[in-house]
């Protein structure tokens, strides 16, 4: 019996919930399928699948197995794609995570364009800011804003810098005056990124300041609308309100005190060999944002 043909049957059982749907998908019959998924686990002598009158999901090893599998059996349909057209255009799933605010605002629309030009190629983009670990969620590339320069098991590659700039409204600035220096940011109101009200350090030039205010969130897009509100001073990268400051909503302040800048940064698992649809995703992002982003509106 082809080990092949029983890996994809059961990757078929996982995703469908089912021997009966699998068999639809394929082509076949239930039986068919239940013959190869038996096989495959008698072959590696472990159950795959937890099997009840009502449905049929993965066991631990099961799932384990099928995060694996999938990979390969997409791995090989890209080969064979590319095999049978003869040409070198990418193809097949790409998954990509990317930060919520700058995945909403510049990957989005990268992808449309992308997509327009390698119509072979499905991209499930996840949006989130939590931390994302390439290797247990099964992605084939994130994007992240940090200044990390190495990680074990992960190739990182620079983009173009993000600058955190310290900024607050005209109409803010006038009623309560601009901080000469960080340590005047005590005395002002602070709008916090994070998930605590207090203790989020500042790092500005070789100052560290511990400010304090009355709103503290981990989405950035609702202290810049808070910073527009006229209630705080805020630090955020240049990427989110570079258009504010451009039109005169905002200010950035205390330019003399730089926050460290970060990197827009492509990251992919080091142990895995680099399809065509990554390494033409990521050329494409610094084709688009190296030399000039269109955020950097100012100087």
């Amino acid at each position: 019996m082809n080990k092949l043909t029983a890996i994809r049957y059961f990757c078929k059982v996982v995703e469908n919930g089912g021997f009966a749907a699998a068999a639809r998908k394929l082509h076949t019959t239930r039986a068919t399928v239940n013959k190869y998924v038996v096989y495959l686990e008698d072959d590696l002598g472990v159950p795959l699948l937890l099997r009840s009158t009502r449905k049929v999901s993965p066991t631990d090893a099961g799932l384990r197995f099928y995060q694996r599998c999938v990979k390969i059996l997409e791995d090989l349909e890209e080969a064979e794609a590319q095999a049978s057209s003869g040409r070198d255009a990418p193809v097949g799933r790409l998954r990509v995570n990317a930060p919520l605010a700058f995945g909403t605002r510049y990957i989005g629309p990268y992808l449309c364009d992308f997509i327009s030009t390698y119509d072979k190629v499905e991209v499930q983009l996840n949006l989130t800011d939590r931390f994302i670990d390439l290797l247990e969620d099964d992605y084939d590339l994130t994007i992240r804003i940090s200044n990390d320069s190495d990680a074990a098991n992960l190739v990182i590659k620079d983009i173009c810098p993000i600058r955190i700039l310290v900024c607050a409204s005209p109409d803010y600035l006038r009623k309560h005056g601009e901080p000469g220096t960080p340590e005047d940011l005590l005395d002002h109101t602070c709008l916090q990124f994070g998930h605590s009200l207090t203790g989020r350090k500042w790092v500005l030039g070789s100052h560290e300041v511990i400010p304090s205010g009355p709103i503290c969130c981990n989405e950035p897009e609702v202290l810049r609308e808070a910073a527009l509100a006229n209630l705080g001073i805020v630090a955020l990268p240049n990427f989110m309100v570079g258009p504010d400051l451009q039109e005169g909503m905002l200010r950035t302040i205390l330019t003399d005190y730089p926050i460290p800048p970060r990197s827009l940064q492509a990251i992919y698992p080091f142990h895995r060999q680099v399809s065509d649809k990554v390494t033409t995703f990521i050329n494409g992002l610094i084709d688009r944002f190296a030399e000039r982003p269109p955020w950097d509106l100012i100087d």
